[in-house]
């Protein structure tokens, strides 16, 4: 897959990522508040599917950058709901600990991702990648429907929030 972008494109890739992800890590917490955080993380995921969507079906690099910018939304959301729900579950004591235990749990699980998003664009192209991420996408909005319409969930979060 080629988009032809040079190396003025690959720098405004950055901004329309980091933008978004400035903008919606300063605002998520209200969003939090206001829409509650399964309808966040909802809205997060989709915004990611449709991130790998685009990536996986255009060629054309203004429209690569746009849903670029999907993924600053989604992170920012999905960081604000992680740290807020740690912070409303966790004793203050643990605090600390269940911090690190989350960001070791992410730095892990992202260098086991590069590994296997590697060894699929060696076997299958790049856009295997995209599809795959497309697939895992929806499978954890499906999860998150799911798990969110349990009445045990629906108890627990209610004290949560």
């Amino acid at each position: 897959m080629s988009l032809g972008a040079g190396a003025e494109l690959v720098g405004l890739l950055t901004v329309f990522m980091v933008i978004p992800e400035l903008f919606f890590m300063v605002k998520s917490k209200d969003l939090v508040e206001k829409y509650g955080m399964v309808k966040m993380i909802g809205f997060a995921s989709c915004a990611l599917l449709v991130r790998w969507t685009v990536y996986a079906l255009t060629s054309n690099p203004w429209l690569f950058m746009i849903a670029t910018s999907m993924h600053g939304i989604a992170i920012s959301i999905m960081i604000i709901c992680a740290f807020d729900f740690i912070g409303k579950v966790v004793d203050k004591k643990l605090y600390t600990t269940s911090m690190t235990v989350y960001t070791f749990t992410i730095g892990v699980s992202y260098s086991l991702m590069k590994l296997l998003y590697g060894t699929m664009i060696d076997l299958f192209g790049i856009n295997s990648i995209f599809i795959f991420s497309i697939g895992v996408s929806l499978f954890s909005f499906i999860v998150l429907k799911w798990i969110s319409n349990l009445d045990i969930v629906k108890s627990k979060m209610s004290e949560v929030a």
